[in-house]
């Protein structure tokens, strides 16, 4: 090898190293923000996620409140569960009583469909 592919070598070198060494601070400096806004927007998301799910289950407290408090659940006796000594007529009001309530708890269950909806677009929305 002669001086000049020498000196062209060095100087290439030389011209490198500082672009190698500032590449090199470029890409770890992006690496580390990109992990730090992953991880600030993941948390984000978990605590997102987690207000949702307290929202829903807060609103089957409150329908499990009001079924518990219902005054058809209330009036039902405990001879419900058991029809062997009871008696046709007995079956029958009681089956009335659960129609009754059946009937009346329909507009609740729109509203649990409702919450399951509200409830998927907000599970659907974090996840993209």
């Amino acid at each position: 090898m002669n001086i000049k592919h020498k000196l062209v070598l060095a100087f290439a070198a030389i011209a490198g190293l500082p672009v190698l060494l500032v590449a090199l601070l470029v890409i770890l400096n992006l690496r580390e923000e990109a992990r730090a806004a992953f991880l600030d927007s993941s948390g984000r998301e978990i605590r997102q996620v987690d207000h949702a799910m307290q929202l829903f289950f807060e609103s089957i407290e409150q329908n499990v409140d009001y079924l518990a408090s219902h005054p058809l659940l209330n009036g039902i006796d405990a001879g419900l569960k058991r029809y062997i000594s009871a008696d046709a007529a007995q079956i029958h009001e009681d089956a009335q009583l659960v129609a009754e309530l059946a009937t009346s708890t329909s507009g609740d269950a729109k509203n649990l469909t409702g919450l399951s909806d509200e409830l998927n677009r907000l599970v659907m929305r974090f996840r993209t």
